[in-house]
Formats: C-alpha cells, sequence, structure tokens
C-alpha cells in the first residue's frame, strides 16, 4: 500500500510512503532446555523448562507432551509462560533412573498460529543419591 499525506487545503505531499505488513511464517523452535539432554545427577524433584525462540501458547498436540520413564508415564502438570513451557512433576522421580521428554509437533504454537514444526525429545538420569543422602 502506497500512502500520500494530503492537508486540510487539498494538498497532495510529492513524497509517498509504502506500507505494508510482514507475515510471521517462522515457528517456535526449541532453543533451551534444563536439565540438559544427556544429564546425570539429577535431582529428584526437578522442574523440567523448554525454552522457545518465541512466546508461545497451547497448541494442537499440547496433551501429547510426555515424561516417561521406559515406558511408563509421569504424572506432569504443564503451563507455559512466555516463551517457557514448564514441566512440574506431580510426584519426586525414581533414583538413577533415565527419563525422555518428548514435545511433540504442534505442542505448542506462536501467537499467529504457527506451530512446533518438529517434535523434540530429550533424556536425563536422576540422581544416584536418595532425599537422605545415601545410596540406594
Amino acid at each position: 500500500v502506497t500512502a500520500y499525506a494530503k492537508d486540510a487545503a487539498g494538498n497532495t505531499s510529492p513524497t509517498s510512503l509504502a506500507v505494508g505488513t510482514i507475515k510471521d511464517t517462522t515457528p517456535p523452535e526449541v532453543i533451551g532446555i534444563d536439565p540438559a539432554d544427556g544429564a546425570t545427577g539429577v535431582a529428584k524433584d526437578t522442574m523440567i523448562t523448554i525454552t522457545f525462540s518465541e512466546n508461545v501458547q497451547v497448541g494442537t498436540a499440547y496433551d501429547s507432551i510426555t515424561v516417561k520413564a521406559d515406558t511408563k508415564e509421569i504424572d506432569i502438570n504443564k503451563a507455559i509462560s512466555g516463551n517457557t513451557l514448564v514441566l512440574d512433576l506431580v510426584k519426586v522421580l525414581h533414583i538413577k533412573t533415565i527419563y525422555t521428554v518428548d514435545v511433540p509437533a504442534g505442542a505448542v504454537q506462536d501467537a499467529v498460529g504457527g506451530a512446533l514444526a518438529t517434535g523434540y525429545s530429550f533424556n536425563f538420569t536422576t540422581s544416584e543419591v536418595s532425599a537422605r543422602g545415601k545410596s540406594r
């Protein structure tokens, strides 16, 4: 769209201004995770965070986000704040156990509906020390 300024007398400015919109075509991407992929010695009561390249909201596959030990799904509460997805564990995790976090494609989306294009998974292992400080 090209716009010209016109004053009260009807005189049109010789200078024009091009005005347009830029469409957001870049979907959100994962840019950070905590705990890190492959981390060991992770506390049993850790809070899992996934950070995205832009603010996100619930997407169509949001309910398919999981945390698993082998094939057993762990109960979690999910929340989004800005560009961060927080997975809060309902119960503490077991010691010396490998957990897999899976955020499927479409789990989150940006403000214009651009969904996470590719699923993202990572693993971590809990500490060998119980809450009392002794190995089990």
